[in-house]
């Protein structure tokens, strides 16, 4: 408790003067359960050698070096940012299928997205999951219907390829993009759904291609050994809008020849087939329970085949 509050106080100032060192609320957990949430120090500090530049901070405000070094030796050795550390750092990276709409919508059981039940699937599998992101609300900067899960998340409700790489400013919907956000996380693994907006606004197809490998470059920037999951994006009920995407996911497959890497894996995940847009919506574009547990399933069935894989070869 003593290293939490003397760390908050650093921050409070700190981020005035050097903003890439800042404490972030973070929710553990553990079996699917909210085990604590503190203020941890961002992993961005930590993968970057900024140690010494956030002792001159701590100098800088007057507290002695001695201690600063000491809050530093303790808080490592807590293990206080351990789950950032070890645990697999995933980003889900989308529109308002992955960012969601919580409990805001007229059916009472709320819709957190595919995100709950991965990361339900992933701890209850024995992986040790840290959803990533600088989003962590619904699109009307709602919390989600549920706090069981990690709610970190990079979902842009509206949002279009070249608008993650451009950026926007959007509220609730977020603002950045993907060059920035990535100055604050590293993911191991990008899940990426994105096209479907570019799809519905008839951006051409090889535009939204070119974008996606884009993307996967600019996760390179962060991680050279980043693992992306790239989904043939969900179907939707409107059928001029469906036959776009259609076209979309049928080249999906350019991508992968054009940006997968030996050690950077770009995996194809199909999560068009076998969706029912009557049964698996609840809007005929965004998924409901039903839905969301399909897509959660896709994601995890690639994520798992390809960390036995992984295991194997080690």
């Amino acid at each position: 408790e003593q290293v939490k509050e003397h760390l908050n106080k650093v921050a409070l100032r700190g981020i005035q003067i050097f903003p890439q060192v800042y404490l972030r609320e973070k929710n553990y957990y553990f079996n699917g359960l909210r085990a604590a949430s503190l203020k941890v120090l961002s992993p961005y500090l930590l993968s970057n050698g900024l140690i010494q530049r956030f002792l001159t901070i701590m100098t800088y405000l007057h507290i002695t070096m001695k201690k600063a070094v000491f809050s530093l030796t303790l808080f490592f050795t807590l293990g206080l940012n351990s789950a950032a550390a070890d645990a697999i750092r995933i980003v889900p990276l989308g529109d308002s299928i992955t960012q969601g709409v919580g409990n805001d919508f007229p059916d009472p059981v709320g819709y957190d997205t595919y995100r709950r039940r991965l990361y339900q699937m992933l701890t209850a599998a024995g992986y040790d999951i840290d959803f990533v992101g600088s989003m962590n609300t619904t699109w009307k900067c709602n919390g989600h219907a549920n706090d069981d899960f990690d709610p970190d998340h990079e979902g842009h409700f509206a949002w279009r390829t070249d608008y993650i790489l451009k950026g926007r400013i959007w509220k609730c919907r977020g603002d950045g993009n993907l060059r920035r956000w990535l100055k604050n996380y590293t993911p191991d693994m990008a899940l990426v759904h994105l096209g479907t907006n570019d799809m519905f606004e008839k951006r051409s197809v090889d535009s939204t291609l070119d974008d996606l490998v884009k993307v996967i470059d600019t996760l390179r920037k962060s991680n050279p050994d980043v693992v992306v999951f790239l989904a043939r994006v969900l179907p939707t009920a409107d059928v001029e809008k469906n036959k776009r995407i259609i076209a979309l996911n049928a080249r999906m497959d350019e991508v992968k020849k054009r940006s997968d890497q030996p050690r950077s894996r770009v995996i194809i995940v199909d999560q068009y087939d076998g969706f029912d847009v009557d049964k698996d919506f609840f809007d005929g574009v965004h998924p409901n329970l039903a839905g969301e547990e399909k897509m959660a399933q896709r994601w995890f069935d690639a994520i798992d085949a390809y960390l036995k894989t992984v295991s194997r070869s080690d």
